[in-house]
């Protein structure tokens, strides 16, 4: 289904402007930046056949772990990693570092050739890779699995206060007692202007008691940027949880989470959601909470038990809600929270069809405008139908 209006097709192109200005200030910007040294180094780092003896700087004398190889590095190195297991946890402290993974050593020869470089916790109280304040990182072509951080927040990742670019990298099988099984991002030093972008990725199979798969904790100038990744089987109250003032999720799918709460993806500030999917899950798909501004485009929403609860400013446009049965609200509804003169909800351009023994179809409270969208083979269990009911 491609229904486009000019207002979508806006829409689309802030979005991709956002996620162009946050790569460029993040990966162009980073080589613009003057490194403190005039040549930084690269750092090698291979299990198999490393040493801890050296400054990790000479091809054919590589490390043997990556931690070491943190601690030898310096602003604006990098540091490739050889295909391997390597059991540790990693705390990165220096500035505008770039870590890749997925490197093959032959001799002094490094060629990335693919194959998986895993960073393994083995079940540690600790996140797997922590990002200190103030700080700017790019991290791809990696796995990262095994935390079992039961005292404290973030299982995969934990960023406070820093940047990070993550990309085609799989965040696995981790636990954390508090919430973000795979990412946590807070900004809890006031760091100025934070960033987490999180592209080409797959965050699978965490376990948390809040977000299964991903948290930003709403603090001071958080930037969120999620870019064509996928959020599947993970477990938790929650599976993505944006708490920022500005945030963009493009692309990708959040299906198939185990969900012990009441919603799949929840929004709490301001942003966009653009050609994503949210789907089978045994909860709502999405609640945008009160004092939000959500503009979402291109949306499937299919197979959950509800669909979309708007407590606040909701544009919705080109969007398809499709199979979904039951839960606890309409299946779209905008709830009229605390200002009346507000215009609540924008739908245009959307299909909602085949959805069975929910409780109405559209609910609207307060100011609200319905446009171009078709409403068909729909199944409601209230006495009077309630395909569109108006508060």
């Amino acid at each position: 289904m491609q229904i486009q209006s000019k207002r979508s097709l806006a829409l689309t192109g802030v979005v991709v402007m956002l996620l162009s200005l946050l790569a460029f200030a993040f990966w162009g910007g980073l080589g613009a930046m003057v490194p403190v040294r005039a040549d930084p180094n690269t750092r090698y780092v291979d299990g198999a056949t490393g040493s801890d003896d050296s400054d990790c700087s000479k091809a054919a004398d590589p490390c043997a772990t990556i931690g070491y190889a943190l601690t030898q590095a310096m602003e604006s190195d990098q540091i490739l990693v050889a295909v391997g297991t390597y059991l540790e946890t990693l705390d990165i402290q220096s500035d505008r570092l770039i870590i890749r993974g997925g490197y093959t050593k032959s001799g002094s020869t490094w060629s990335r050739l693919g194959g998986e470089t895993i960073v393994d916790a083995d079940g540690a109280d600790s996140q797997v890779v922590t990002v200190s304040p103030g700080n700017t990182i790019l991290m791809e072509g990696f796995t990262i699995q095994g935390a079992n951080h039961v005292s404290d927040s973030g299982g995969g990742l934990f960023i406070n206060g820093a940047t990070a670019l993550i990309s085609d990298t799989v965040i696995r099988d981790n636990v954390t007692g508090g919430s973000g099984g795979g990412i946590y991002f807070e900004n809890t030093v006031a760091a100025v202007a934070p960033q987490v972008s999180l592209i080409n990725s797959t965050v699978t199979g965490n376990t948390a008691d809040g977000a299964g798969g991903f948290q930003s904790q709403s603090g001071v100038s958080l930037l969120v940027s999620i870019e064509n990744s996928d959020f599947a089987d993970n477990n938790g109250d929650t599976t993505v949880s944006l708490y920022a003032p500005s945030f963009g999720l493009v692309g990708g799918r959040v299906y198939n989470n185990t969900i012990t709460g009441d919603k799949a993806v929840e929004v709490g500030g301001s942003g966009y959601i653009s050609g994503t999917a949210i789907m089978s899950h045994t909860s709502s798909a999405l609640w945008i909470w009160d004092g939000s501004v959500l503009e979402a485009e291109n949306l499937t929403v299919r197979n959950n038990l509800g669909g979309i609860v708007n407590r606040s400013v909701l544009t919705l446009t080109s969007s398809l809600i499709e199979d979904n049965k039951g839960g606890g609200w309409p299946l779209v509804t905008s709830v009229n929270e605390g200002a009346p003169g507000t215009e609540r909800l924008l739908m245009e351009g959307c299909i909602l069809r085949g959805n069975i023994d929910v409780p109405g179809v559209v609910s609207i409270g307060g100011i609200a405008q319905v446009w171009n969208t078709a409403i068909s083979g729909n199944e409601t269990y209230l006495r009077n139908g309630d395909i569109i009911g108006i508060g």
